[in-house]
């Protein structure tokens, strides 16, 4: 099975912000997400994709595991990010013992 990492960035703002801080980790689109009108996003790295979402949806996307890391923003509140991060920490933990 191969392994998959689907990063979440919510539109605007943090889209244009987050873009040079994956390039600088090795990690870019194959199009330009700015431009595309694609929600889902191959990058350069095999496995890598990039999810494009309405801010209010990181947290949902996070939680349900439809994407594995995400940049919420300010409009997402960090309590729910918590939340989520704790839930997440303990299905996984159950899941591996």
């Amino acid at each position: 099975m191969t392994e998959s990492i689907k990063i979440a960035l919510s539109k605007g703002r943090i889209l244009e912000e987050s873009l040079p801080l994956l390039a600088r980790a090795g990690i870019e689109p194959v199009e330009n997400p700015l431009k595309s009108r694609k929600l889902i996003i191959d990058t350069n790295i095999p496995g890598t994709q990039i999810v494009i979402i309405r801010a209010a949806d990181v947290p949902t996307y996070v939680q349900f595991g439809a994407a594995d890391l995400a940049s919420p923003g300010a409009t997402c509140s960090w309590r729910s990010m918590a939340m989520i991060c704790t839930s997440c920490s303990t299905s996984r933990s159950r899941a591996a013992g």
